[in-house]
């Protein structure tokens, strides 16, 4: 029985789905980064308008936690809901959205 790691190869790569949840800088930060390695950012969900105007930025959907954001994520194909800088509760509903986790 193999044991060991597997290493993930170009070839192997898929790229995910995120969806993000958060009012801070950092969400940016860690959403810069998950662009940069090749995944998608496909909502945010903010009451921020830096981090709303960022999604602006990248052409991704940016919602108020008070619009009924799980149902728009709903049909999107989320793979992970990321709770980035959140200090809101997530609906139950949310945790449906995603394929892979929230």
């Amino acid at each position: 029985m193999n044991t060991a790691p597997q290493v993930e190869t170009e070839s192997s790569f898929r790229p995910l789905r995120c969806a993000l949840v958060g009012d801070e800088s950092l969400l940016v930060r860690c959403g810069t980064l998950l662009r940069d390695r090749g995944h998608h950012i496909v909502a945010v969900v903010s009451t921020s308008e830096q981090v709303k105007g960022w999604a602006r930025e990248i052409a991704v959907p940016a919602h108020s936690p008070d619009d009924p954001w799980t149902d728009a994520l709903a049909s999107l194909k989320v793979d992970y809901l990321l709770s980035i800088a959140n200090l809101r509760l997530l609906p139950s509903a949310a945790h449906e959205v995603a394929r892979l986790g929230a």
